[in-house]
């Protein structure tokens, strides 16, 4: 398994990507039409997809185990690590889409019917993995 990046590792992967794009884009708005459009696009652009980098970077799951009676869940908020243990019912785990750029599977993970996090794809996490936590979850 690759190693886990840190927040700040995610979140400035996130930005480089985002400015990347967000310059491509704002040259194409510039030679389409008036240079100052294009900046103001780009400018706008970066806004927002740094408002969304921030939510789907902010939480990373370290660990979860389940057991007949109860789930240990480990993860970084901001990059400050918490531990929740608590019985099985007390957590509902759920597969979940967006739409962005792209198709975007995360897992929510509901605690006392509270949302706790919501961990997105990366290297460590896709859409199989979710699977198997939910299953284990609920069997």
């Amino acid at each position: 398994m690759a190693e886990k990046e840190s927040y700040r590792e995610r979140v400035m992967k996130s930005l480089r990507i985002n400015l990347i794009l967000t310059v491509i884009l704002s040259i194409v708005a510039s030679v389409a039409s008036n240079w100052m459009y294009g900046v103001g696009f780009g400018i706008i652009l970066f806004l927002i997809q740094a408002i969304k980098s921030n939510r789907w970077d902010r939480y990373f799951i370290s660990s979860i185990t389940v057991t007949a009676a109860d789930v240990a869940i480990a993860f970084e908020k901001r990059g400050e690590s918490e531990n929740i243990r608590d019985n099985k019912n007390s957590f509902e785990f759920k597969k979940k889409t967006a739409i962005s750029k792209s198709r975007i599977v995360y897992l929510a993970v509901y605690h006392n019917k509270d949302l706790l996090l919501e961990q997105s794809e990366d290297g460590q996490w896709n859409e199989e993995k979710f699977d198997q936590v939910i299953d284990a979850a609920n069997s």
